[in-house]
């Protein structure tokens, strides 16, 4: 079944001409912040998560909280989607990294997961940005401050917003400069 969809004062079909982007487009043992749309009238109110990308075959790592129970849970695992939510705005990459530090990695990114109930203003962004802290003291990826990178994420997120509300694909895919990276 083929939709139409407003894109850029026209309409535009989706259909095998107008695909979602391939793992494969992913760059391997890389870290992304993944942006989905959560349908409310006010910006910079995007979920955000974590996604650690192996390959095109083995897909990656999702790393996420959600408050859908009243309470703060985990929603990491493995999947072969990252680039194929229908909420998906788009991935920013922040780190490229060996693939030895896999656990490492795991164990920065999932360090407040027992006590999520108990952080202050805690939301998926907050989240995010608290690994991301740890993640730089570590030496896993690096920037200049949260605050920077923040406002870059956010940017990346409120341009590309109309790619899912017009129904455009491929989702957006960028790279973050913040975190020193050129392509």
């Amino acid at each position: 079944m083929l939709y139409l969809t407003p894109s850029l004062g026209r309409f535009k079909r989706l259909s095998p001409t107008n695909p979602k982007r391939p793992l494969s487009e992913l760059v391997p043992e890389s870290l992304y912040v993944i942006l989905f749309e959560r349908l409310l009238p006010k910006t910079n109110l995007h979920h955000w998560g974590l996604y650690h990308h192996q390959d095109a075959e083995r897909g990656g790592s999702k790393y996420h909280v959600d408050d859908a129970t009243g309470r703060w849970i985990t929603q990491h695992g493995t999947t072969m989607e990252a680039t194929n939510s229908d909420f998906l705005i788009g991935l920013i990459r922040i780190a490229d990294f060996d693939p030895a530090e896999r656990l490492r990695i795991k164990e920065c990114i999932q360090a407040d997961d027992k006590v999520l109930d108990s952080i202050y203003g805690m939301d998926c962004r907050v989240w995010v940005t608290r690994a991301l802290g740890r993640l730089k003291s570590e030496g896993i990826i690096n920037f200049e401050s949260l605050e920077i990178l923040d406002r870059e994420i956010l940017e990346f997120a409120n341009i590309n917003e109309f790619r899912f509300i017009y129904g455009v694909q491929p989702r957006a895919l960028g790279y973050s400069k913040v975190c020193g990276l050129t392509h």
